[in-house]
């Protein structure tokens, strides 16, 4: 369940790292092709990557930590204890401090929400299939083979035009009025297959249904379709102008299913500014040159975790180290992943505290020389320690040594 819920934000972060850019930068241009390649290799990576195993480059290291933890450990949980409060702790050592019971359950809560929200987008598009299944097999279409292998399917039924894989649906009064110019436009969506886009589409969103990047990043990728359909058209002979007045008057009938290539489609002002629209080779090589760093920030995005290595001396090196801590007090934090600290000194209570209040309860102990050792849980994140840190760094350090928990192996 951890790896699931792992793989489905990174692949969200993916995608959403690599698409805006292209929307910002590259949603204009008129390099179709490539602007399809584009989207569609950002929903396979999006799927892949998350699932590789890989390291960060070392520039990236300072993202890098992993906590460590020794055997015979005791657990204890600071989820609900409150600022301040007095906490009796056996004596021996702590060495691992565990989540509350909300900060170990919410990805669990999070992960029935999305499945659940999968089931009903599943649902939801099983209906659009059975629709379009209902059409493609009904009996009173009269059927044609046309010369490059597809079908084109005349039906009575008031719909707009629209192609499936290798099928081609058209009314018949549509057929009659404007069949060449529909049948151009249709054969040009099974020539480029983009059919096989909207599964690919339909895979990522059961899993990012949640998304809304994914959603801008659909619209984006039919828009695209509808580009090269359009110039397909034109680039054989068709009326620019009867053509675009053509999408206008059918851009006022019924809606279509939204899984298929339609005829009809929305934003019909932006296509038709795209065919009268000229190429524009200055400066977009290097608008397309900005998604290069975009895949570095991704592929760091999904690289596993590494020890980070910080030099930290262990207690009795320390105290041959330095003579004036000889005598020292041995303060240890004891940090959990969602950053409760609980402060822990022999002939002490015991006390939860905020990083804020370390440097006043650590002054207000009658203490001379003090050894601070923090041990964290494995999934506490390295800015909270560097945050603990800092607070410490408001009193003397010559009273102070930080370090990191160590075990007794040194692994």
């Amino acid at each position: 369940m951890e790896s699931l819920f792992t793989y489905i934000w990174q692949s969200a972060l993916v995608l959403t790292v690599l698409f805006v850019p292209f929307q910002l930068l590259l949603r204009k241009e008129r390099f179709f092709a490539l602007n399809r390649a584009i989207l569609l290799s950002i929903l396979v990576v999006s799927l892949i990557l998350p699932l590789s195993c890989h390291s960060l480059p070392e520039c990236f290291s300072f993202l890098q930590y992993q906590g460590r933890a020794m055997s015979d450990t005791l657990y204890l949980d600071l989820g609900k204890a409150e600022v301040g409060e007095v906490m009796i702790v056996a004596n021996h050592d702590v060495y691992h401090v565990t989540s509350a019971w909300l900060s170990s359950h919410w990805k669990q809560m999070l992960l029935a929400i999305w499945v659940i929200g999968t089931v009903v987008f599943m649902a939801w598009q099983s209906m659009g299939i059975r629709l379009l299944s209902t059409i493609l097999n009904d009996k009173t279409n009269v059927r044609e083979r046309l010369p490059e292998g597809s079908t084109l399917l005349l039906t009575s039924a008031s719909i707009p035009s629209f192609s499936w894989m290798h099928s081609i649906v058209v009314s018949v009064d549509d057929y009659a009025e404007n069949g060449d110019t529909i049948l151009a436009h249709e054969r040009a969506h099974i020539a480029h297959r983009h059919s096989l886009d909207h599964l690919l589409l339909l895979l990522v969103q059961c899993v990012q249904w949640w998304n809304p990047f994914l959603w801008l990043l659909a619209d984006s990728l039919i828009e695209v379709h509808e580009y090269q359909a359009d110039m397909a058209v034109l680039e054989q002979g068709i009326n620019a102008t009867q053509y675009q007045l053509l999408l206008i008057r059918k851009a006022a009938g019924p809606a279509g299913i939204a899984m298929v290539n339609g005829f009809k489609r929305n934003k019909l002002k932006h296509r038709i500014i795209m065919m009268n629209k000229t190429f524009s080779l200055r400066g977009a090589k290097c608008r397309y040159l900005a998604l290069l760093p975009m895949i570095l920030i991704a592929f760091a995005c999904t690289s596993k975790v590494e020890t980070l290595e910080e030099p930290s001396l262990t207690n009795n090196e320390t105290l041959q180290e330095d003579p004036n801590l000889t005598n020292a007090t041995q303060v240890t934090l004891l940090v959990n992943s969602a950053g409760h600290i609980m402060m822990v000194a022999p002939g002490f209570d015991a006390v939860v505290v905020s990083i804020e209040e370390l440097p006043e309860k650590l002054g207000k102990m009658d203490i001379v020389n003090a050894v601070v050792t923090i041990k964290a849980d494995k999934d506490t994140p390295m800015p909270v320690i560097t945050d603990i840190k800092d607070s410490l760094r408001k009193l003397f350090l010559n009273r102070i040594n930080y370090q990191l928990y160590e075990d007794s192996d040194g692994k």
